[in-house]
């Protein structure tokens, strides 16, 4: 499950989301994204980098999603 989170970087709601996540989830919320112009990773990529399982990661995006969702409505 990768949902792309969102197109641009504009969005207020996005800033205020990123701001307020974990370190580790501001780390796979750039690299799903691009955020910040980080460059792009998969899920296996992430999860090494963080040295977490790719299923935690994938859990992780879900809640991020989910957060993003909250605002977007």
């Amino acid at each position: 499950y990768s949902p792309i989170f969102f197109e641009g970087d504009g969005d207020e709601w996005i800033h205020f989301v990123y701001h307020d996540l974990p370190e580790k989830d501001k780390v796979i919320f750039e690299h799903r994204t691009g955020f910040g112009g980080k460059p792009l990773l998969d899920n296996a990529a992430i999860a090494k980098k963080l040295k977490i399982s790719p299923s935690t990661v994938s859990q992780r995006i879900k809640m991020i999603s989910d957060k993003l969702a909250e605002g977007m409505q």
